[in-house]
């Protein structure tokens, strides 16, 4: 899987949130491995924890 979808997969499943706690991103990390079925390496977790810090910048960027 690319890691555009990668990334694209994770910001819809996170829409919506406002905040995530740190104990939270690393169980986000986990579901979205499991749920794309694709393998948990360091590669794709950074993947997904770069979408979630651009789902939160923007949200932010938003909001001012």
């Amino acid at each position: 899987m690319s890691p555009d979808t990668i990334k694209f997969k994770t910001i819809q499943f996170i829409n919506g949130t406002k905040y995530l706690l740190g104990d939270q991103v690393e169980q986000v990390k986990n579901t979205m491995c499991y749920n794309l079925k694709i393998e948990r390496t360091e590669e794709n977790l950074a993947i997904i924890e770069e979408a979630i810090n651009v789902y939160f910048e923007a949200q932010n960027s938003l909001s001012i």
